[in-house]
């Protein structure tokens, strides 16, 4: 039997997405997204925690997210964990836990200004086959 790597994040945006081009002239963005969870203790009281996850999109996919998404706006992302290794200032060896998007969809609230009836998803594809071996960072 084969193996999965598969990562699927519906969250909110940390910051405005970053982007930049490798040297082929490939645009690369990057997005921190934040994902939520409440957990009801024992005693009814409720803890939320929050997670970070560092998200990387190639080619159009990261284009896309440039001209539409800004901090705090709710995006979906399907995709996998990479792995990278890099020496810091102080040439110390550090990993870097990653998700390279394959799937990118804009979530926002529908304009029939009615509460409660969902969201509206544009959905877009990864136009190109990378890895992060493939872009210096």
């Amino acid at each position: 039997m084969g193996t999965v790597n598969k990562v699927i994040l519906l969250g909110n945006l940390g910051q405005d997405p970053e982007i930049r081009y490798t040297q082929a002239g490939t645009p690369v963005a990057n997005l921190n997204i934040a994902t939520n969870e409440r957990i009801r203790k024992r005693d009814g009281s409720v803890i939320e925690t929050t997670t970070w996850h560092r998200v990387v999109l190639f080619g159009r996919m990261a284009e896309i997210a440039k001209e539409n998404l800004a901090k705090g706006k709710k995006v979906y992302i399907e995709g996998r964990i990479s792995t990278r290794e890099y020496l810091d200032k102080e040439n110390i060896k550090r990993l870097n836990f990653e998700v390279i998007a394959n799937e990118l969809k804009l979530v926002a609230p529908r304009n029939n200004h009615r509460p409660g009836h969902g969201d509206q998803i544009d959905h877009f594809e990864a136009d190109l086959d990378v890895s992060a071996e493939d872009f210096e960072g």
